[in-house]
């Protein structure tokens, strides 16, 4: 691509003119702005490409009335006209992905009727002073499956009308001006901004809608959001909200899920191709979990069933942003496997750019790992003995974290552990237990709720705090409290507090769905729909300000609190949580698991009915972990390792197996009744765990997953994958199934060129000899191993 003459270098101060917000009443009068421009010494923003292709572009160009956006391989084309905002093209590799020209944005206008504030549901029992609402069972199913036809009155005090559709093709007539400016609001990034408003005492008088455009110097990708303002005395709802209403062509309709979608929630990460997949765009939403969607045609925006939004006088709407990361390049063959550029741009820029632009909250050198959690196995029957017990067990087999989970608050029945305050039977002095597990060397981890029962703390001192509407499905018993009242602070303060009585550093938030909204009056949602999108944004603040006050502080997502009991993971949440559970969690191994029934009960406990189950909870770790590929995976926590022993069920070759499955992301989360452990046991996993820590140390190994050009996860044949940076080496990791060759070539692609590797099996203890890259990448290196074991390859750059 040829260079532009007058992009800017990276950084440069921008010409004054280019912050300066060019209004015009009339439409022609922006077309004959863009054919003068150039003469007045206009400039625009951008940059060479430092580090994504010899001779790339990236910036943004104005050519008369198309705006170019260059980003490397990318390149998006608006074109305004007649105060219409189109988008003309977007390419990548040269190759044209539209089906036609596209609407860019749309979205639906409504009007309340009175035009008042929308208000949240009043009841007797409220205003009485009871937090508790009754409903027959009808008006109860009504309001959690969200429809609209609520009688007036009773839940609600505004019909919504005069509904307009509106899209970037077709401001003219409805948004009568046209408005827009560049600016590099950091070193490296360009933003444009193209915005129509209303002045023409129309539908959507003093309404002005902002596009705002981002590309990223060294990365393919352009990104994208919607601010919606209001400066008229209406109360107006936005709906059926398209951020970027665009559709590719058929040839570039192949689909790739990058991010497991599942319980009626679309993946946040989805690849568009062409059939050989050598060419596309990733398509993103940062939008958090059931709000978001992704069309079978590249669309982004939000689900219209999840989501609405109220904006009224002085009020503004900015939706969560999404970006296409482009990838395009040679398919080819490798000695085990087709190596794709999908893949290799997923397993190195890709993931830098989430890192670098994004915001991804995990740190791979702290990861808090490994470690374990009293759930699986034990479930709600702890008591300060059993969690001592444990933990003297852990800090001799090497792990790093202990998570005290579900019953430190009550007994085995559900409805008592909505609370964090300490049963007193079960925790005579929980401080006391607490600083024990500490004293061990282990970092503290507790299992929290915001469900709540009558007569908790937080229900007296923030009684309007309840969430309407709690699911009837389960916990009856248990309230939901509301992230968008009061309660939020509450939740803060009582998650610091925690930290600084117990020294509680990692936080399991769990069980309370998110995703079945709130109408209760005097809450920040006006409407049940416009809660749910408040609920996580409001969720989301509560992780933000936690970490603030408490930077040591390591908080968890899990599926259950995220997205009505089952939920994929998702970016919006990896940007303010430093873990999300990967659902859903597996109780395999450890003896057919109901609450806790240590070494008797449910079903014998023999070698031949535990080890398959051993087995295959590893098989089932690396391939849900390879399904979120898309994400980074160091931020994704499995359930978990079953640390499990009755009558020999756990080898050697098992609990290599765990090791090597778990890291593919992290050691996280190891399980069961430790008490089960042999000596060999607690011996080996210490010496694994200590294994993993100092290659982590050398290496960074955490950071990287490279899978591109060899077998994917295979519950019968040989597989591997890489986690090696671009500096002095790392390690690649192996499994065999119940299958394959006793011997396999085990090919490397991701060496670097010129480089030489030492090469060393880990877990067999020898020394396999010094390889050059093309060897490696070749498949010169032959490892032998036992069915159902895994081994780590240690390549030390020479």
């Amino acid at each position: 691509m040829k260079r532009p003459h007058n992009l800017y270098q990276a950084g440069q101060k921008q010409s004054s003119l280019t912050k300066v917000f060019k209004y015009f009443k009339y439409p022609g009068y922006a077309a004959v702005f863009f054919l003068l421009a150039p003469l007045s010494g206009w400039r625009d923003a951008g940059a060479p490409d430092q580090g994504n292709g010899a001779g790339a572009d990236y910036g943004i160009k104005r050519q008369g009335d198309t705006f170019r956006l260059l980003a490397g391989l990318v390149e998006l084309k608006l074109n305004v006209k007649a105060s219409n905002i189109i988008v003309e093209s977007l390419r990548c590799d040269g190759r044209e992905l539209l089906a036609a020209p596209s609407k860019g944005v749309s979205m639906e206008f409504a009007s309340a009727y009175p035009n008042v504030e929308p208000e949240g549901v009043r009841t007797t029992n409220q205003v009485a002073g009871s937090a508790d609402l009754e409903l027959d069972e009808g008006d109860r199913a009504n309001i959690i499956s969200g429809k609209e036809d609520l009688p007036v009155g009773d839940f609600g005090n505004v019909k919504w009308v005069d509904p307009v559709q509106v899209s970037g093709s077709q401001w003219h007539g409805l948004l009568n001006h046209f408005a827009y400016s560049l600016s590099n609001p950091r070193k490296g990034v360009w933003r444009l901004n193209l915005r129509a408003r209303a002045d023409n005492k129309g539908a959507l008088d003093q309404v002005a809608v902002n596009q705002y455009y981002e590309v990223y110097e060294g990365y393919p990708v352009v990104r994208k959001w919607v601010e919606v303002s209001n400066n008229s005395a209406r109360w107006l709802r936005i709906d059926n909200l398209l951020i970027s209403d665009i559709e590719l062509s058929e040839e570039y309709t192949n689909e790739t899920v990058l991010a497991v979608q599942h319980g009626g929630v679309r993946s946040s990460v989805v690849s568009f191709s062409n059939k050989d997949v050598s060419n596309g765009v990733i398509a993103v939403s940062e939008a958090p979990s059931g709000t978001k969607d992704i069309t079978a045609r590249g669309g982004m925006g939000y689900a219209s069933e999840h989501f609405e939004w109220v904006v009224g006088p002085t009020e503004k709407f900015v939706s969560e942003p999404v970006f296409y990361y482009g990838f395009g390049g040679d398919v080819y063959k490798t000695s085990s496997a087709v190596s794709t550029p999908l893949d290799r741009a997923l397993e190195r820029d890709y993931i830098r750019f989430l890192e670098d632009h994004i915001g991804i909250r995990a740190n791979p050198k702290d990861l808090m790992s490994p470690s374990w959690c009293s759930w699986n196995n034990f479930g709600a029957d702890i008591n300060d003995a059993v969690i001592r017990e444990m933990a003297d067990i852990a800090a001799q087999a090497g792990l790093k974290s202990f998570i005290i989970d579900a019953g430190y608050q009550g007994g085995s029945e559900m409805t008592s552990w909505f609370s964090t305050a300490p049963n007193p039977e079960r925790f005579p002095d929980f401080k006391a237990t607490c600083d024990y597990v500490r004293s061990r060397g282990l970092q503290l981890g507790l299992w929290v709720t915001s469900s709540r029962l009558p007569g908790t703390e937080d229900r007296r001192v923030v009684p309007d705090g309840l969430a309407r509407w709690w699911t009837p499905e389960r916990h009856k018993d248990g309230y939901a409290m509301s992230y968008t009242s009061k309660w939020r602070d509450y939740y803060i303060n009582d998650l610091v507090r925690m930290h600084d009585v117990y020294g509680i550093t990692y936080y399991k938030q769990d069980l309370r769905s998110m995703g079945y909204g709130d109408i209760a009056y005097g809450h920040s949602a006006r409407t049940l729909k416009e809660s749910v999108l408040r609920q996580f944004r409001g969720f989301f603040e509560t992780q933000d300000e936690v970490r603030r006050l408490a930077p040591d502080v390591k908080l968890e997502n899990t599926h259950e609190n995220y997205w009505r009991i089952k939920a994929p993971v998702d970016l919006a949440t990896l940007k303010h949580s430093d873990f999300m559970f990967i659902p859903m969690q597996n109780y395999l191994g450890d003896g057919k698991w109901r609450w806790k029934d240590r070494q008797t009960g449910y079903w014998e406990h023999k070698p031949e009915l535990m080890q398959p189950e051993l087995v295959e909870a590893c098989y089932i770790a690396t391939e849900r972990f390879y399904e979120n590929r898309g994400l980074p995976v160091y931020a994704l926590e499995h359930h978990g390792a079953s640390m499990v022993n009755f009558d020999n069920c756990l080898t050697r070759e098992i609990q290599d197996l765990q090791i090597c499955s778990w890291l593919m992301g992290s050691l996280k989360f190891f399980t069961g009744d430790l008490a089960t452990l042999s000596k060999k046991n607690i011996r080996l996993y210490r010496e694994r765990f200590e294994m993993v820590e100092k290659l982590n140390e050398k290496y960074g190994i955490m950071r990287y997953f490279q899978f591109s050009g060899v077998p994917g996860p295979s519950r019968k044949d040989w597989f591997w994958w890489g986690k090696l940076n671009d500096v002095n080496g790392g390690v690649v990791v192996v499994i065999r199934g119940d299958g394959g060759e006793e011997e396999r070539a085990i090919n490397v692609p991701w060496v670097k060129d010129g480089h030489k590797y030492k090469v060393k099996s880990l877990i067999g203890g020898r020394e396999l000899g010094e390889f050059d890259a093309r060897s490696l990448r070749d498949g010169v290196l032959k490892l032998r191993i036992s069915k159902n074991n895994g081994e780590i390859l240690e390549l030390e750059r020479i």
